[in-house]
């Protein structure tokens, strides 16, 4: 199973994080968004959190990061 973090929760960033949060292989970590608004609700609904990109980048979990 790899780890990966969602750059940005606007339309495409919720798309790509339904996408993998229903893809077995993946596990959602984390959803990185500059303004907090509703993002937190977001990243629970999806088994995730929230987290600033530098949280993301050194944490050791993470394989890949998408950029939405």
């Amino acid at each position: 199973m790899f780890d990966v973090a969602v750059v940005g929760a606007g339309r495409i960033g919720r798309i790509h994080a339904c996408n993998v949060a229903g893809e077995p292989r993946l596990r959602l970590r984390s959803i990185v968004v500059p303004i907090q608004s509703g993002a937190d609700s977001h990243a629970r609904e999806r088994g995730a959190r929230t987290a600033t990109l530098e949280e993301v980048l050194a944490h050791p979990s993470i394989s890949g990061v998408i950029i939405a």
